[in-house]
This record gives structure tokens, C-alpha cells and sequence, in this order.
């Protein structure tokens, strides 16, 4: 519980010293991780290829470097391994299984096919039950002609008058031209 005060001091006296900005204080105060401290150097410091960049950039890559450092550690451990072409095959059949399942017998977030916030409703939407008590959207008055062309018809929307703008009684401003120079 010590973690959100101690990023909280550190990213204000940071904040305080001007080596991040406003938005660099709210993220770094948000942010869940120690290694976000590190983003702050190598945002400062001359030498580093992130100087002077927003901090969000210099947060992100440092994130990138500390997963990939402790991907490594764990591969170098053996906690971690990469997936080979057989485990990517398998993942790929046992997905396609799942998707060919009808929705009732696979796993449901809401709490199975009888519950009440079960998206996934077993009885089908009719469509036609719910169209007649919808009602329809305002529609504009449309006047057919005939056309001269031979076709039946010709939909000629009606438009609506536009109403004449009042005459304005504002003169435009005078034109001001002026030498103006300036005494050092």
C-alpha cells in the first residue's frame, strides 16, 4: 500500500522540477508500476534517444523494455517458453471447435443459457412481431411528376422557401494604414 504514495511524491517533485509536464503527472500518478519512475530519466538526460519527447512515449518504451527483460528472465528460467508451430496448431483447432459449438454448450459470461443476463437468447427474435407497434420516423412531403422521358415517374422533393435576410444597417470598419516604427 506504499507503492501509490511513493509514485505520487516522486512524479510531483518531477512535476515540480519541470522534467515532466501536467499530463506526464496525471500518467504517472495513474500508473501501477516502479519502472514508470524509470521513464523519467530517460526523458531528461541528453544522451538517451527520448529527450525532450512527451513522456507517454519514454513510459511506453521503457514498459516494452522491462516486459521483454522479464520475458527473457523467465524463458532463461524456464517459466516461460516459445510457442512452436505445434502449440500454435493446436490453439487454432481447439478455437475452431469452440466456434463450431452451438452457443448453449459453450462456457457463458452471464451465468448460462436459462439465466435472465444470458446475451445468447434460445428462442429466436421474431422480427415481424416487434415491426407493426414501432413507430416510424417523420418523413418529408415528396411530389411525383410525371416524366417525358416515358418512366412512370420523377420524385421531386418539395423545398422549403427560404426566407429573405433583413437588410443590415452596419457600415464596415474604416480602413486604418499607418506607418508605424518602432524606436529601440
Amino acid at each position: 500500500k506504499v507503492k501509490r504514495p511513493v509514485l505520487i511524491a516522486f512524479f510531483a517533485y518531477c512535476f515540480y522540477r519541470g522534467w515532466i509536464g501536467r499530463f506526464g503527472l496525471l500518467q504517472g500518478c495513474i500508473s501501477g508500476s516502479y519502472f514508470s519512475m524509470l521513464a523519467v530519466p530517460v526523458r531528461v538526460d541528453p544522451r538517451s534517444p527520448f529527450c525532450g519527447r512527451p513522456f507517454f512515449v519514454s513510459q511506453l518504451w521503457v514498459d516494452y523494455a522491462t516486459k521483454a527483460l522479464g520475458f527473457l528472465i523467465n524463458l532463461a528460467r524456464g517459466k516461460a517458453k516459445i510457442p512452436t508451430i505445434s502449440d500454435l496448431k493446436e490453439k487454432f483447432e481447439k478455437m475452431q471447435q469452440m466456434q463450431s459449438m452451438p452457443p448453449q454448450q459453450q462456457d457463458q459470461p452471464f451465468g448460462g443459457p436459462d439465466s435472465p443476463w444470458n446475451p445468447a437468447s434460445t428462442e429466436p427474435y421474431d422480427v415481424t412481431a416487434a415491426a407493426p407497434s414501432m413507430p416510424t420516423a417523420p418523413t418529408t412531403t415528396v411530389h411525383a411528376q410525371p416524366l417525358q422521358s416515358g418512366l412512370p415517374f420523377q420524385v421531386v422533393p418539395q423545398e422549403d422557401p427560404v426566407p429573405p435576410r433583413p437588410p443590415t444597417n452596419r457600415q464596415p470598419p474604416p480602413v486604418v494604414d499607418a506607418d508605424v516604427r518602432f524606436l529601440d
